[in-house]
């Protein structure tokens, strides 16, 4: 059990970090309950949507530094206003050996949409060592959106260790079905490239814009140039040449915002759509400088199309 003096510390650690969780968030491309990105959508591309996810949990630590321990009796110490992020974080952290004591936690989490968040995220968390138990935990949830989360988190677990297994569970992901698809198979392309593009290849017309923005997204993370050779094996047909290129533009603008454009400049047939990924990206955080990408954009349907998005926001554009 930790004493009162740490724990009055973690009530200010976290009077700090609720407030700070929404820019978090939104850095990991997750949102509160309601709001949902505008389409990332190049010309006339099947929609890639941005899944929901509420503020309150506290991320888990990376690195090698310290990192905290929860207990029961801990969080039942803090004030109310606290209990629930710290009931959610203690679920977490049971879920990988424990589910069952990670949906205890999260029985005590009173807020209705962070309490079905904590049983979707102790699902996904314990999914690597049992898939139908973690379906199981799903199924129990109320509220359908967060069933279909529950489900894309599982997915998104078995991405590697399992692409097949992943996509069938994309299936069932419901509303995030094309969001599933996306991050599972270009999960996969970083590792099975070709494996990937034949997964693309072998999907409905409707349903392969997305599947090729996950390969350059993700790919782009790791090899970004690698990935502009993936996505020029995209057929031109359906625009599928420029969703690849707008998951590279956006994968280079997390890491190198600054040299983004740059990399953009010299890919021919591919600069619209990468410079429309770096500009969408750079809209979640400067929408003023978006407007500005996105005039650097050459096709005129392009650019409209780039500006209209850009302009979502409320920012003076003359």
């Amino acid at each position: 059990m930790i004493g009162p003096r740490p724990w009055a510390l973690l009530a200010w650690y976290l009077a700090v970090l609720l407030p700070a969780l929404g820019g978090v968030q939104a850095a990991r491309a997750v949102h509160v309950p309601g709001v949902v990105d505008p389409p990332v959508q190049v010309v006339r591309s099947q929609p890639i949507l941005v899944p929901p996810k509420p503020t309150g949990v506290v991320p888990p630590r990376q690195g090698t530094g310290p990192s905290t321990e929860y207990s029961w009796e801990g969080c039942e110490q803090l004030p109310a206003r606290f209990a629930d992020v710290c009931f959610s974080a203690l679920a977490r952290q049971r879920a990988p050996r424990d589910p069952d004591g990670g949906l205890d936690a999260c029985e005590r989490v009173l807020d209705p949409a962070l309490s079905d968040e904590c049983r979707a995220d102790v699902a996904e968390l314990y999914a690597s060592v049992d898939p139908s138990r973690s379906r199981r935990i799903c199924e129990q949830i109320p509220r359908r959106r967060w069933r279909d989360q529950c489900v894309f988190g599982i997915a998104t677990a078995w991405a590697l260790r399992d692409p097949g297994f992943a996509m069938t569970t994309c299936e069932s992901s419901g509303r995030w079905k094309a969001f599933c698809r996306h991050d599972v198979n270009g999960e996969r392309a970083t590792v099975d490239p070709e494996g990937a593009v034949e997964v693309c290849r072998g999907l409905q017309p409707a349903d392969r814009p997305t599947c090729w923005h996950g390969i350059g997204k993700y790919v782009a993370r790791v090899e970004p140039d690698r990935a502009v050779e993936l996505c020029r094996r995209a057929p031109s047909r359906g625009d599928l040449l420029g969703q690849c290129a707008h998951g590279v533009g956006w994968a280079v603008a997390e890491a190198r915002a600054e040299g983004a454009v740059g990399f953009c400049e010299p890919l021919g047939e591919l600069h619209d759509g990468c410079l429309m990924g770096v500009a969408y990206h750079t809209r979640r955080y400067d929408a003023q400088r978006a407007v500005e990408l996105c005039r650097l954009v050459r096709s005129g349907s392009e650019r409209r199309h780039c500006l209209e998005v850009a302009r979502r926001v409320r920012v003076a554009v003359p």
